[in-house]
């Protein structure tokens, strides 16, 4: 891809976006370059049987995700928090076996082997996939149906303990910072010939952490590969696709977004 301006300083609502949005559409791109055909392995894979983590908690969707998920016509997955193997993990279940969403799961095992296999660092870490063909104290305990047409996928995730990405938990410095990271972020993605394609606040999470260095002290990562292009398996993962997005998502976040509160106020 061409260079791109790698810092963004001050981006008033009037500021001409970088980004420029190539016209077109993907039907009609030119395709990626054959330049990056080195396969990669596929995701772990974990025994049903041998699966017994221990469960801390549901994770509860903010209200902004299962609005998308109704528009989308699939039905959102199911996130618990749970301990397994001495780690701290995030387990997506997609629950339905609908088409729609066995098509959802399989993009984002193909999405999280490439990342991985690329170690892109502004993604949770993704320690493997189950089946659950099998019921289990687990199953049981999550009331998990296993008998339909097929059986209900699960992504075991690293936890990342941070705040959906919006203004209202930053501080206008603090989301100059945040934004430009989750942008530089989307080109590494893109980098390892993913394309995201839902770029909004919601599936951004912002970590903050004990550091001098202001930019060091926010890690920022993305998730939910539901929705996830993959070269070279879907026609829609073009360059141009690409700088589409990071137009679209520049301009959702130096430009749409509310202003964030002032640098002398405290964000909620």
């Amino acid at each position: 891809m061409p260079s791109t301006p790698s810092t963004v300083t001050n981006s008033p609502n009037n500021t001409l976006n970088p980004y420029p949005c190539p016209a077109g559409h993907h039907k009609t791109d030119p395709p990626f370059p054959l330049d990056d055909d080195v396969p990669y392995p596929p995701l772990p894979f974990i025994c049903c049987d041998q699966f017994e983590p221990d469960l801390v908690d549901p994770l509860v969707l903010p209200d902004d995700a299962n609005s998308a998920s109704r528009a989308s016509g699939h039905t959102r997955p199911s996130l618990y928090r749970v301990h397994f193997q001495g780690r701290d993990c995030v387990l997506k279940i997609h629950r339905d076996d609908t088409k729609i969403n066995s098509f959802c799961m399989e993009h984002e095992l193909g999405s999280y082997a490439r990342l991985l296999f690329r170690k892109v660092p502004c993604v949770p870490h993704c320690y493997g996939y189950i089946i659950f063909d099998k019921a289990t104290s687990f199953t049981r305990e999550i009331a998990l149906d296993i008998s339909g047409e097929r059986p209900p996928f699960g992504l075991l995730l690293e936890f990342v303990d941070g705040v959906q990405m919006y203004p209202k938990y930053f501080t206008k410095a603090e989301w100059m910072l945040v934004a430009q990271a989750a942008l530089e972020g989307l080109k590494l993605i893109h980098a390892a010939r993913v394309l995201h394609g839902d770029p909004f606040p919601r599936n951004i999470l912002v970590e903050r952490r004990e550091a001098t260095d202001k930019e060091q002290q926010f890690r920022v990562v993305w998730i939910d590969f539901d929705d996830a292009c993959v070269w070279p398996a879907d026609d829609c993962m073009t360059e141009n696709e690409c700088r589409r997005e990071i137009s679209m998502t520049w301009e959702l976040l130096f430009r749409y977004l509310p202003d964030a509160p002032s640098d002398s106020s405290s964000p909620t």
